[in-house]
């Protein structure tokens, strides 16, 4: 499916859409700016999390939200090559328990090595102010 984005709520507001359950794996691909961090907050969002309470994780790599409902692991490989990844144990042992839901933006170096499953999101920018999100996979509202 391809979505149109206007605006930063457009983004949010699509990604609400996605229903998620535990064991579920959503790829996040795009340049910078193109509104992975938002998307991801909206998915979070959809799941019943602040989004005010959800960041970047560019400089943490990992962030762990949890509710009553979800546990959510929120991976961006943006500084990480593929040797990096291999080598993050942290990041495979998560992705193989069933338990957790996982947003993984930037996860290009090692696609291939990830479950065909995953629900995966492509945002590119159409103009200044416009966004195509392209989601392969997922339940949709």
């Amino acid at each position: 499916m391809k979505f149109i984005s206007r605006s930063v709520s457009d983004t949010f507001r699509i990604a609400r859409k996605i229903r998620l359950k535990p064991a579920d794996i959503i790829l996040l691909k795009g340049e910078l700016g193109t509104g992975k961090t938002t998307f991801a907050k909206g998915l979070l969002s959809g799941l019943g999390f602040d989004k005010n309470k959800v960041v970047s994780s560019s400089f943490v790599l990992i962030s762990h939200y949890k509710n009553s409902r979800y546990s959510v692991f929120h991976i961006d490989l943006y500084r990480l090559n593929k040797k990096d990844v291999v080598g993050f144990t942290d990041f495979w042992e998560i992705l193989e328990d069933k338990k957790h839901i996982k947003i993984i933006e930037w996860p290009q170096a090692v696609e291939n090595m990830l479950p065909k499953k995953a629900v995966k999101v492509t945002l590119s920018y159409k103009g200044p102010k416009e966004r195509v999100i392209a989601i392969k996979g997922g339940n949709l509202n």
